[in-house]
């Protein structure tokens, strides 16, 4: 198990190591009390509303100084549940399971934040592909849905996709 840096950028780089093929992962940068901050968590899998008015407007706002982890945890942070991690499997089985991860630099410890933002309904079978013998399940809502859909049932780190535009003229955009 390798442990959060108390440098931002080689969290930030390991992280980016990892995932590298998921264009899904959003890193936000901020300042909070005079430190540089970044919050991650994958697209589809977790609440930008929650994230935008529990996390990220609340440590642009406050001002006071931040002794450690504990302070974002119960100070400024809002979200309903948070937990300390110092471990980057930790760091990335919550990322994947639809959590948002704040590092602070300076800070060998990291914050989890709950905001999982659970998808619509459950993955049935097509109603204009019937199939006599295999599986029932497929895809008929918009791709990021149906990409939250598998992270939902696989939440790994070894899951990547890649996003690409494909045909001359519909320019259709595919994740492989």
């Amino acid at each position: 198990m390798e442990k959060i840096s108390k440098k931002i950028d080689n969290n930030l780089e390991y992280l980016k190591s990892v995932l590298n093929q998921n264009n899904d992962l959003v890193t936000r940068e901020l300042i909070c009390a005079k430190r540089r901050c970044a919050v991650c968590y994958l697209n589809e899998q977790s609440s930008e509303p929650t994230i935008q008015k529990y996390v990220l407007q609340p440590m642009q706002s406050y001002k006071k100084t931040l002794e450690d982890v504990t302070d974002l945890q119960n100070k400024i942070i809002s979200v309903g549940e948070t937990s300390t991690i110092s471990t980057f499997n930790n760091c990335l089985s919550e990322i994947v399971r639809g959590n948002a991860v704040v590092f602070v630099d300076g800070f060998s410890e990291a914050l989890s934040c709950i905001t999982i933002s659970p998808q619509q309904r459950s993955v049935e079978e097509p109603p204009t592909s019937a199939v006599i013998n295999g599986p029932r399940e497929g895809f008929v809502e918009n791709i990021r849905t149906n990409l939250g859909l598998i992270r939902k049932r696989l939440p790994i780190t070894e899951f990547q996709i890649e996003e690409m535009t494909i045909g001359k003229y519909t320019r259709s955009k595919i994740m492989l």
